[in-house]
């Protein structure tokens, strides 16, 4: 898949978060499942080892491989992945202080798994950025991406429990200095996996504090994406049909693409979450082969190829680009899934530690009226929030722009 994740260019995103992946999440136990008590507690390191493919970054003490157990969404334990980079540079005295990235959509196949090759990762900016700063960075695969099972994609409850398991995960390993207390980003996918671990972090807080959260164009309201999504796509078919242009044309094959790719995404992730329900009551019948593509994209390749050829065949035979069939609309829109979608929204109670949320006016994913309305619940809620919009931002130019600012706001909280 084109890194589905936490860029302008990647598609998946928002779409995704838009439909589904959170629906009946919660329905199988979302944000409020109970992890077991510590007494019974597993051991959640399962094993480390020294990794290979991160070449690319600079400043770099020693990569590791984690492999950590972790609550399943559906009950038991599992076992997932996620790197550490411990930079080389690090304090005279005291502790490396650590920082969790948490990834964009990136797909739910296997192959997809960041993991597989940090090398390729299409957040290595972000990675280097805190590697830069001082910051020891672990970036945790999640759920279902490197381990066994479907990804679950956007579940408050897997997502973050995918990062608090991590984190005790990476304090078991020996001879590390790493600070107890920690810093929490994300992007996108990951800004929703952010405040997910927000959640799940004051279950852990007498060991291991969490001081800083920072979600960079988190995906919010799944509900509300959706509608505004679809509501778009017709926006722009008006318009092109009143006063046609190359750029409207453009942004207009751009949502299609996005909304098929990130709705696919979000699909298979309620696949995982509700074994009843068949990917054929979410998308259209002719655009199943492409979808179980995605399932199946084994070098994550292949499934974003797919769809952009299927585009060009249905234009190239003469229909408009806003009939292209992928998602069922009656089915994302249906007030059954909107009212799911809306039990599964991220920091819906006070969260311990502050925030720092950056949203994009100009995002063409996760729409500014979602950002906005999450950080008016969350400070009624009584969550200590700072909120920077950005007039000129888009989805993924934020991450760039505003990097500085997200730094200097944990590493105040972190004072490494």
């Amino acid at each position: 898949m084109s890194r589905l994740a936490s860029k302008s260019s990647s598609p998946l995103l928002t779409r995704t978060l838009l439909v589904t992946a959170t629906a009946l999440l919660c329905a199988c136990g979302g944000g409020s499942d109970e992890p077991p008590k510590s007494a019974d507690k597993p051991r959640a390191l399962l094993s480390h080892s020294a990794y290979a493919q991160a070449q690319s970054f600079s400043g770099v003490q020693q990569t590791q491989l984690l492999r950590y157990r972790m609550p399943a969404l559906n009950g038991g334990q599992t076992e997932t992945e996620a790197l550490l980079f411990v930079p080389r540079a690090q304090p005279a005295s005291g502790d490396v202080p650590l920082v969790v990235w948490a990834h964009g959509t990136v797909g739910v196949a296997d192959a997809c798994a960041p993991s597989r090759n940090a090398d390729a990762h299409n957040e290595k900016q972000e990675i280097q950025a805190l590697l830069d700063a001082g910051f020891a960075v672990l970036a945790p695969d999640y759920e279902g991406l490197g381990g066994p099972g479907a990804h679950p994609y956007l579940h408050v409850g897997s997502l973050g429990q995918s990062i608090t398991a991590a984190v005790e995960a990476v304090h078991q390993l020996p001879g590390l200095r790493l600070s107890k207390s920690w810093a929490l980003m994300g992007h996108s996918q990951g800004g929703y996996a952010a405040l997910a671990g927000a959640e799940m972090a004051a279950r852990m807080d007498a060991a291991f504090p969490l001081r800083a959260t920072v979600a960079l164009a988190p995906a919010s309201d799944p509900a509300r994406m959706a509608a505004e999504l679809f509501q778009r796509i017709d926006d722009l078919e008006r318009a092109m049909a009143a006063q046609p242009s190359p750029e409207l044309a453009e942004v207009l094959a751009g949502t299609v693409f996005q909304l098929a790719a990130n709705g696919t995404v979000l699909s298979l992730g309620l696949l995982a979450q509700d074994p009843s329900l068949k990917l054929e009551q979410l998308v259209e019948a002719s655009f199943l082969p492409i979808a179980k593509l995605a399932a199946d994209d084994s070098d994550c390749q292949r499934f974003e190829p797919a769809l952009d050829q299927d585009m060009m065949r249905h234009l190239s035979s003469g229909q408009a680009l806003s009939t292209y069939p992928s998602l069922k609309r009656s089915a994302f829109l249906s007030e059954a899934l909107r009212q799911t979608l809306s039990k599964n929204r991220p920091a819906q109670v006070k969260l311990q530690s502050p925030v720092l949320i950056v949203q994009g006016v100009l995002d063409e994913q996760t729409p500014i009226q979602a950002a906005r309305a999450l950080v008016a619940e969350m400070q009624r809620l009584g969550s200590s929030v700072r909120y920077v919009e950005v007039p000129d931002g888009n989805h993924g130019s934020i991450t760039q722009s505003h990097m500085p600012e997200a730094i200097a706001f944990i590493r105040e909280r972190l004072n490494p």
